[in-house]
């Protein structure tokens, strides 16, 4: 795992609320990917970006098993819904903590992306949207509780 993965995980406390930036439920430390929000991979090189833009304020954490490969999916489907859901990262990444409103809209933009393209399949003929990308942490009383406790905690050490 790159460093600055284990660092913001660390920051952001994802162990703890044992989930990723975008809501999804991650067991263990391997299931955490480092996703490029602003300056995309391939462009790093080219742009100048340190360590191939695996930089803090160019990342955001997450699952390897759902939300990043689900991610890159509405990404190559509906680019708008795409660009919102960064724009909600980006949000998280600058306040440096998870925050429940950025993740309430996450999960509607997922939604309606579910809706528009539910039982579709790829040129492969692979069905779009595989069951594990509609398992997202449900944000009950209780999750929502235990995230703003987090953000409590974050917010008191003093980023």
């Amino acid at each position: 795992m790159k460093m600055v993965t284990n660092l913001m995980i660390n920051e952001f406390k994802l162990r703890e609320l044992n989930m990723d930036m975008m809501g999804y439920k991650v067991v263990r430390d391997n299931e955490y990917s480092f996703h490029h929000l602003i300056v995309p991979h391939r462009d790093c090189k080219r742009k100048k970006i340190p360590h191939d833009g695996y930089v803090r304020w160019n990342g955001a954490i997450l699952s390897t098993k759902s939300a990043h490969p689900y991610l890159h999916l509405v990404e190559q489907y509906k680019r708008a819904y795409f660009e919102d859901i960064t724009h909600q990262l980006v949000s998280m990444n600058q306040k440096g903590y998870i925050d429940v409103e950025d993740l309430r809209i996450i999960h509607e933009i997922l939604y309606e992306f579910e809706l528009l393209f539910d039982y579709e399949v790829s040129h492969k003929g692979k069905i779009l949207i595989r069951p594990e990308y509609r398992k997202r942490v449900e944000l009950n009383d209780e999750t929502c509780e235990k995230i703003e406790k987090v953000k409590e905690e974050v917010l008191t050490r003093g980023r």
